[in-house]
């Protein structure tokens, strides 16, 4: 996928997640049906508000709220829950009641799981009455097959299928003490570890709409010693989606999910252009590592360092202008909760100024030393794999979107007026797809370079242009989008 015809790429970061369309459901009733419209911001994109009149609403007596109440530094739960279930196809139902009667000094820890000294995390578990129960796949409710491409994008092609042959699986609960150590989570996702490895088995993480297998789990734990504080970015995702849900064109939202599990409330920003959702990811995950590691605000300084720390990069890699960046003051406000938000409370990200798409963009330029750029390349190997998956599987796509209805949106580059060979890519509700290829519809995403075109404006695409594509039948099947989360580990 790409910005531009010269392979561009702005993607979103968190849960990296965390995240295009997360075609996810919730463990007691599925979301609502997302919007699937990003330009290069790549990111977990579930549905917001299915009412919109409500939405904006909302969103107005938030601003209201935040212009008159006095900033207060973040609470901190006094309690934090951990709730993973383990996928073990190949463990019989015997073996996983053993392990679920086992009682913490048995259960099968080792360094690498507690960060190197496992006696306090079996204290933790056994104080805490921690549990791991034996639970009927059917109760627990796994996402739909369909979405694993998205949601089990670390588990090979090959065994997702086999995710569904498990009539039993494992379900870690840890309750405890909130801490600046976070022992609850230290001690959930370790256990949890270490039963998917010994099971060989994937774990289920709803919060965050993921399944790994073991391997990739352990990826997910605290490298810090104990009595130290940490954060990991992989522990979150980030939602991308518009403000309305009627209109996809934006404003645009993002909002994390998984940060009660560190004893603080989710963080969400609002008002900005869907295109800067990349960086605004990469700054909100940010600012969620200073707050899990015990920073309260209500003012939290960022620096381009502290971002590129946290994406694992380097600041020249995440800008050209590293050296013109300069660190940036934020505010957190408490936010009121949006339809489908957490239980949990959730503060906003206040952008400086109006915080409209305007402040969003400048508070962006400040802290990248530049503002939008044109052109940025990948090279991931992954990437282009999946765009190359994209180009040849579209027309299958479009066969069946022929024949069972539904929604079909395409990512096809769109000529920048003015710029002789450049092209924005887009994406593009489509109406009708002749023989030769040439589909034509309706533009779902708002320009940035491309002026020349404007939302919901008749447009048109060639399925040999097509970088990725989004399908939703008629009888709620769906498929595509395979690049969105791939786009997540760029984060520019």
């Amino acid at each position: 996928m790409s910005q531009l015809k010269e392979k561009t790429v702005v993607t979103i970061g968190a849960a990296l997640l965390a995240g295009v369309v997360i075609w996810a459901v919730a463990k007691k009733e599925p979301d609502a049906p997302a919007v699937p419209v990003i330009t290069e911001a790549a990111a977990p994109l579930e549905a917001g508000p299915t009412n919109a009149s409500l939405a904006v609403a909302e969103a107005g007596a938030d601003a209201a709220k935040s212009a008159t109440q006095t900033p207060e530094p973040l609470p901190i739960e006094h309690e934090v829950t951990i709730e993973l279930a383990v996928i073990a196809p190949k463990a019989t139902a015997a073996k996983l009641a053993e392990y679920a009667a086992q009682t913490a000094d048995k259960w099968p820890l080792k360094t690498s799981d507690c960060a190197g000294d496992c006696a306090p995390i079996r204290k933790f578990l056994a104080d805490a009455k921690a549990t791991v129960e034996v639970m009927a796949a059917a109760d627990w409710i796994l996402p739909p097959k369909d979405s694993l491409g998205t949601v089990a994008r670390t588990v090979p092609e090959g065994e997702r299928n086999a995710l569904y042959d498990a009539k039993s699986l494992l379900v870690v609960h840890v309750q405890g003490e909130s801490t600046s150590d976070h022992m609850p989570f230290r001690a959930g996702f370790g256990l949890t570890a270490a039963l998917a490895r010994e099971l060989q088995g994937y774990v289920h993480d709803e919060v965050t709409h993921r399944i790994d297998p073991a391997i990739a789990f352990a990826d997910r734990l605290p490298k810090t010693p104990i009595g130290t504080p940490f954060f990991v970015p992989e522990s979150l995702l980030v939602q991308l989606h518009p403000l309305d849900e009627e209109d996809v064109a934006g404003p645009y939202r993002l909002l994390t999910l998984g940060l009660a599990r560190y004893g603080v409330p989710d963080l969400e920003m609002r008002g900005f252009h869907e295109k800067d959702g990349g960086r605004l990811a990469l700054v909100l995950n940010t600012i969620a590592s200073k707050v899990a590691q015990g920073e309260r605000g209500p003012e939290i300084r960022v620096s381009l360092a502290d971002v590129a720390k946290v994406a694992k990069k380097k600041p020249e890699d995440l800008s050209k202008g590293s050296a013109k960046a300069k660190d940036l003051k934020l505010l957190l406000t408490l936010s009121e909760r949006m339809p489908a938000d957490p239980d949990n409370d959730v503060y906003r990200v206040e952008a400086p100024g109006d915080g409209d798409e305007e402040a969003h963009g400048e508070l962006l330029a400040t802290l990248f030393g530049e503002p939008r750029v044109l052109t940025q390349g990948t090279n991931d190997p992954l990437l282009l794999a999946a765009e190359a998956r994209a180009k040849k599987s579209v027309a299958a796509a479009v066969a069946k979107w022929k024949k069972g209805g539904g929604s079909l949106i395409l990512r096809v580059p769109f000529p920048v007026e003015g710029e002789k060979g450049k092209a924005e890519v887009m994406w593009m509700k489509v109406t009708s797809c002749d023989d030769g290829g040439l589909c034509k519809g309706t533009l779902s995403s708002r320009p940035v370079f491309a002026k020349n075109l404007k939302p919901g404006g008749d447009v048109s695409g060639k399925l040999t242009d097509v970088s990725d594509y989004l399908l939703e039948l008629a009888d709620g099947t769906k498929e595509g989008g395979e690049t969105i989360p791939l786009l997540e580990r760029a984060g520019r």
